[in-house]
């Protein structure tokens, strides 16, 4: 997943399934999986995954070439991050909104993002959000025409990657650094200097090489089919059949429907080796089928009416030619208004995201404190019976593993009967209160009723879960309670279960309330917990 960003445990899961998705060629099934994540964390208002989520949901758009929707969600991940002060989660979303703006035609925002992103990430001094916002700097200088800023940047994105171990984000900013060298080649041919245009591409394609084989091995199928197409197009001049083999490797991909510039990237490249070779009639057909297939998307249509230009030129169709050369200049100049209109929407975006996050956090803040008195217990303020019902089941979806851990006051009725019902509300207070000063209890503390109270651990072993419930056994046992009452003495029994994922979270209770059964059967005072690997053995904490 997006390195660098600290995911909340329950989080993970969800967010992972959607980024194997994304990297393994199905960025719109990515897209559908993070939207429906993103319904559920924000159905909780979890804020912390919902920025996370937010920041992948925007990679996804940019590899879909959804823009406008990214800068939207890129925008609301950092007002989140920029509330609780997240350093990182500021600077990574500052540099993905960079790029999006980039994306977006909008590059005079897109440098002044860049630059704060940059500041940002190497004040906090965190390797990964610096990688990330040096490659989005680089590639915004390599757009506005400075590949030697460009290259600097990226190889230095490039070089704090793999310090790190970063396989993944490795294979992504080689592959612009390889570009950036393809633009460099580019620009010595322009003035005649064929020595060093043949050192530039043999650069550029030794590194892009790199990246396809570490592409390959992770399975990333969207960073293999974005280093393949550009290996035809750095090969198509002096090795036309590696560039076609790069190809005929690339159409095999078992890709879901792309995004509109990975569909055109793959067609003109195809296209453009069947030109080499003089095969015209058979590159026109895939460029008249790119402009069916990437539907009002003008970029894409512009490079291919070009492309269909350039060949009938060379087929002598000049009829044709002149045809797709008007459209193209018409697409061009359809892009230009549309530019205009795409600033105005995107600071619109903007300036409607923000009114709209203030709106949204006094409601939401209105809203909470009903809502959470509703599921809180008025004693203890601890969530109670509605809550558990409510929000466990939602905690645990995702999980990969969890325990609940249920709790009974030992002789709490003696307690009352002895010393008065006040002083047993003082005892349930006090015991509440235990749960927030021990450090890292319980995800969640829940008052069941009476004496019963319910604790819930995500995503930990069954060795950390017990020891968390013995140092509550020990502290309410180690508690002076002659504060409140001379002679009073309070002890807890516990129980303890382990679900897996998906597990039946009422079963889990089940099995935990036996085993609080047999705690105090056993003599009370003690924690009980059976897991699997343990042969069926009880195992005792007292």
């Amino acid at each position: 997943m997006i390195p660098g960003i600290l995911y909340p445990p329950h989080a993970i899961a969800p967010l992972e399934r959607s980024w194997h998705l994304c990297c393994h060629g199905d960025p719109r099934g990515a897209l559908e999986d993070i939207t429906e994540v993103l319904a559920r964390f924000e159905s909780i208002g979890d804020t912390a995954a919902i920025a996370v989520a937010k920041l992948q949901h925007a990679w996804f758009c940019f590899q879909l070439g959804h823009v406008e929707e990214g800068v939207g969600v890129t925008t609301a991940a950092l007002a989140i991050w920029r509330e609780s002060e997240n350093q990182v989660g500021i600077a990574m979303a500052t540099a993905m909104r960079a790029w999006l703006l980039l994306e977006a035609g909008v590059a005079d925002q897109a440098v002044e993002a860049a630059a704060v992103a940059l500041s940002m990430a190497e004040t906090g001094q965190d390797m990964h959000a610096s990688a990330f916002a040096t490659n989005v700097a680089g590639v915004v200088q390599w757009y506005c025409q400075h590949p030697d800023r460009a290259l600097e940047l990226c190889e230095r994105a490039l070089d704090i990657a793999q310090t790190l171990g970063s396989t993944e984000t490795v294979a992504w900013w080689m592959i612009n650094v390889a570009g950036i060298h393809a633009v460099l080649a580019t620009v010595a041919r322009q003035r005649g200097d064929e020595a060093t245009r043949q050192a530039q591409i043999a650069r550029a394609i030794e590194l892009n090489e790199h990246a396809i084989g570490l592409a390959e091995r992770q399975g990333d199928l969207w960073c293999l089919h974005l280093g393949l197409c550009n290996a035809a197009e750095y090969l198509i001049v002096d090795d036309p059949h590696r560039a076609r083999q790069a190809l005929e490797r690339c159409a095999k991909l078992p890709l879901s429907p792309l995004g509109a510039r990975s569909h055109v990237q793959l067609s003109i490249q195809q296209a453009c080796l069947l030109v080499r070779d003089d095969r015209h009639n058979e590159a026109v057909p895939i460029c008249l089928a790119t402009l069916e297939n990437v539907g009002e998307n003008a970029e894409a249509r512009a490079i291919a009416h070009l492309c269909l230009s350039e060949i009938y030129e060379k087929s002598r169709d000049f009829e044709c030619a002149l045809k797709h050369l008007k459209l193209h200049h018409e697409t061009l100049a359809r892009i230009s208004a549309e530019s205009t209109q795409r600033r105005a929407r995107i600071a619109n975006i903007l300036c409607q995201t923000q009114s709209l996050q203030d709106a949204v956090r006094a409601a939401q803040e209105q809203a909470a404190m009903l809502s959470d008195a509703i599921l809180r217990d008025p004693l203890t303020n601890l969530y109670n019976r509605r809550a558990f019902d409510t929000i466990i089941p939602s905690l645990i979806r995702d999980a990969g593993s969890f325990a609940v851990a249920m709790f009974d006051l030992d002789h709490f009725k003696s307690i009352n009967d002895r010393f008065t019902h006040t002083t047993g509300d003082d005892v349930l207070r006090t015991v509440a209160g235990l749960f927030k000063n021990i450090p890292e209890a319980s995800d969640l503390a829940v008052r069941m009723g009476g004496e019963e109270f319910c604790l819930l651990f995500i995503g930990r072993d069954a060795a950390t879960v017990c020891q968390s419930c013995e140092r509550i056994r020990r502290s309410v046992a180690e508690t002076d309670w002659a504060v409140l009452k001379a002679g009073l003495r309070v002890t807890v029994s516990i129980g303890v279960a382990m679900g897996g994922p998906g597990g039946d979270l009422m079963q889990i209770v089940r099995l935990a309330d036996e085993r609080l059964y047999t705690a105090k059967t056993n003599g009370r005072n003690r924690v009980v917990g059976v897991f699997e690997g343990d042969s069926g053995a009880i195992s005792l904490v007292a």
